[in-house]
């Protein structure tokens, strides 16, 4: 329960702050716990942000704190890029791409449309869950389909 607040608490932090703004002593203060039960948990602000914007990310927050971090923390922002390769890849995968590049791209292009939407505040239809990924997918492997000439 109290890592839970932590975690929630860094990501909020990381959200507001980046990563070099983001203090322990500022997680402690938000998650309402004493900063040694921070350092209990965790080895520093590096392992703590790393868990903070772990994928898969369980909320919106979690992605806003992934990328606010990786703005301000090259490490960070190394993480992120092979989390979302990783997830491109899947997807292209899934959707049955035969051009890996092309898929990708596909991917990349279908994710980026949905994040901007998301900032521009269109509500989505659906809360993201487990079987959004698939969704993503299936439609990603519709685009890509072969068109009869």
């Amino acid at each position: 329960m109290n890592k839970d607040r932590i975690l929630s608490a860094a990501r909020q932090e990381l959200c507001r702050n980046g990563f070099e703004g983001t203090t322990l002593r500022a997680v402690a203060h938000r998650a309402g716990v004493d900063a040694r039960l921070v350092s209990y948990y965790f080895a520093g602000k590096e392992q703590l942000c790393t868990e903070a914007v772990r994928l898969p990310w369980d909320s919106p927050s979690a992605g806003r704190a992934a990328l606010a971090a990786a703005l301000t923390h090259r490490p960070s922002a190394a993480r992120l890029s092979d989390a979302l390769g990783s997830a491109l890849g899947e997807m292209c995968r899934t959707a049955g791409a035969r051009d890996p590049e092309l898929g990708a791209a596909t991917t990349a292009s279908v994710l980026l449309g949905l994040a901007l939407l998301s900032c521009a505040g269109v509500p989505s239809l659906d809360p993201p869950g487990p079987g959004t990924a698939a969704a993503v997918s299936q439609y990603i492997g519709f685009l890509l389909e072969e068109t009869p000439s």
